[in-house]
């Protein structure tokens, strides 16, 4: 697990993937203050959905598990929890299915708890 990076705002827990170096590769930044386990079971949660095509966020919200991605991002905060995909500054990542970076994401999460 990372610091908290400069730029986010401070309640914000952010899990990204990408692929990379021929596997997914994954960064964690918790919020101050925060209960890892709580974000941790959230994230897993949200992954677990996720990889059946739909994650709740107060309603479903549908994810394109065939679309390619450069990159997965899950940010958890007092509000709920969203997963969307964008880009890594700096990363030369593919995009790949969406399906492979959830998948890898939530191998990262149990691995890692």
């Amino acid at each position: 697990m990372s610091a908290v990076h400069p730029s986010r705002p401070p309640g914000e827990s952010i899990l990204e993937a990408w692929f990379e170096h021929g596997a997914v590769q994954c960064k964690l930044e918790l919020a101050a203050g925060v209960d890892p386990d709580h974000v941790h079971a959230q994230m897993l949660t949200l992954l677990t959905e996720a990889a059946e095509g739909q994650y709740w966020d107060g309603h479903w919200k549908r994810v394109d598990l065939d679309a390619r991605w450069h990159l997965l991002r899950i940010t958890i905060d007092e509000d709920g929890a969203d997963l969307d995909d964008g880009h890594l500054d700096g990363h030369h990542s593919k995009r790949v299915p969406a399906r492979q970076l959830v998948e890898g994401a939530r191998d990262y999460l149990e691995t890692h708890g």
